[in-house]
Parts: structure tokens; sequence; C-alpha cells
């Protein structure tokens, strides 16, 4: 997270995709930057959610 709130991309996405789902995570919520590529998780059960900001996280933890 930035200064400003704006959510920055992660290393390793893909990774840590697969472990949530091993977890038994439904959701995941991550980066817009990062679900541009979709490299390593294309088919994962996951609902993946993409922020650009923690507002915008916080709003998708409160409607789930």
């Amino acid at each position: 997270v930035g200064l400003s709130a704006e959510v920055r991309s992660v290393s390793q996405v893909a990774l840590r995709i697969n472990e949530a789902e091993k977890l038994g995570f439904k959701n995941c919520i991550l980066p817009k930057n990062n679900l541009k590529t979709r490299a390593g998780f294309e088919k994962t059960k996951l609902n993946l959610i993409g922020v650009e900001n923690v507002r915008e996280a916080l709003d998708n933890l409160r409607d789930s």
C-alpha cells in the first residue's frame, strides 16, 4: 500500500492465489494490476477482486 492508499502490485501473485485456494478461501482481493496478466492462475476457482486503493478493498470486504 502506498502513501496515497493505492494498492500496489505484488510479486509471485500466482503462487499466493494457489496457496489461498488450497487453504479454502473463496474470495481474493488483489491489486488490479496483477489481474491484467492472469499468468499462472487462469483456472482458479477463487473469486478474484481487483482493487486500486484501500477504500475499494474495504468496500469489497463489507459487501462479502
